[in-house]
This record gives C-alpha cells, sequence and structure tokens, in this order.
C-alpha cells in the first residue's frame, strides 16, 4: 500500500505552491472526538487556511462539514441519541443551482453519530440552509458566495456501503439499528434499495458544472 501512496498521492508541501478549480474533503468516522482530539487535526485546518487562497471550489462531506464549519464559523457539533443512520428523505424547498434537475422530494444516505443545528448556522449571514431536515439537521450549506460547499450526508456512497457497516458493527458486537429505508422490507437478508443513486450523481455533477462557471 506505501509504494501505491507515495506513488499517487501528494503531500501539501508538495502542491501548496499550485492552484487548481476544485477541493473535496471526505468524512472519516472520528464524530465522536472533540476536533481538536483528532491525529490530524493540525494538518486539516492547514489545508483549510492553505485552500482559502489556492482553490476556486470547496467541497467538505459529512465529518469534514461539520469540522469545516466549527473551524471556519464556530458552529458546534452535537451528540445525538441514536445514530442517524439510513437513507432518508428530503424535500427541496428553494431553488438553488446545486439542486438543478433533483425530484422535489429525493433520498440520501447518512451515517453519522453528531448533527449540527440549524439554528447555530442561521446566526452567519454568510451562510445559507439550502436543505434541511427534522432527521437530520442541515443536510446542504452553502456560503452566500456558493464558494464553499457542505454536505452533511454521503450522497457518494456505494450501493452496500451502509449493508458493510452494518454487518461490521454487528459482527464486532457493536449496538447499531437498522439502517432506515434500506433493505427491502427492513430485512437484512433482503437486497439493498439503492434511492440515491441519481440524485448523487447529479449534486456531484452540479457542484462540478459551478467549479466552471464560477
Amino acid at each position: 500500500m506505501v509504494p501505491y501512496l507515495e506513488k499517487t498521492y501528494a503531500t501539501l508541501e508538495e502542491v501548496k505552491d499550485e492552484y487548481f478549480d476544485g477541493l473535496i474533503v471526505t468524512g472519516a468516522p472520528v464524530e465522536n472526538l472533540d476536533f481538536t482530539q483528532v491525529d490530524y487535526w493540525n494538518e486539516f485546518t492547514q489545508l483549510l487556511n492553505w485552500s482559502k487562497t489556492h482553490v476556486k471550489q470547496r467541497l467538505f462531506i459529512c465529518w469534514a462539514a461539520q469540522a469545516a464549519l466549527n473551524y471556519d464559523f464556530g458552529i458546534p457539533k452535537y451528540q445525538v441519541e441514536q445514530k442517524i443512520f439510513g437513507v432518508f428523505k428530503h424535500h427541496i424547498k428553494q431553488a438553488n443551482p446545486l439542486l438543478h434537475g433533483l425530484k422535489d422530494v429525493f433520498y440520501l444516505p447518512h451515517s453519522r453519530r453528531t448533527t449540527i443545528q440549524s439554528s447555530d448556522v442561521t446566526r452567519h449571514d454568510d451562510l445559507n440552509i439550502i436543505l434541511d431536515s427534522s432527521s437530520t439537521g442541515p443536510q446542504l450549506i452553502t456560503t452566500v458566495d456558493r464558494r464553499d460547499t457542505f454536505i452533511t450526508g454521503h450522497p457518494e456512497y456505494n450501493t452496500n456501503t451502509l449493508a458493510d457497516e452494518y454487518f461490521r458493527d454487528r459482527k464486532n458486537e457493536i449496538p447499531i439499528n437498522l439502517p432506515e429505508n434500506y433493505f427491502y422490507a427492513n430485512d437484512p437478508s433482503k437486497q439493498v434499495i439503492n434511492r440515491w443513486h441519481d440524485a448523487g450523481i447529479r449534486l456531484f455533477t452540479n457542484w462540478l458544472n459551478q467549479v466552471e462557471t464560477l
């Protein structure tokens, strides 16, 4: 694995003098830790500071969305009593280029033990909540200048990602509920119903189109 990483990946030090159209920062299963307790918090904040002057568009997903909102805006995260786990329904309530081509109601996966609150986001005039949900909390947030996008769910998930997580935790005797709206008839022995594939592709396509136009 190390030779592959050395051949394929670059460190921030190696690219710090270059400029990029877009940056995507994905999540990690570290939401139960305070942000500053995460081993790579210093590296993460260095990346954020560098990208403000070297990247046109930034996209943060799941933990990375919560972390970036905390670092740049001081928005806290909150532990939830029951893990937000499954495929949840979202309703479009306002037009936005990131939602172009999506149905008024669509589904996206979530898997996390923390959330953020809408009231903390709306205190900031330079942030817009594009999608919100009573089940998952704010799902899609952008800065007013549309330079930064924060997605608290996982539109990038493969069909079996939540299943793999569910069976892994069951094997390790970690308490976990069935993912909502996921297995046919809520039976983990049956097939997965992928309700989010088209919506996920559309979201990322719209973000890439935005990178080209802004």
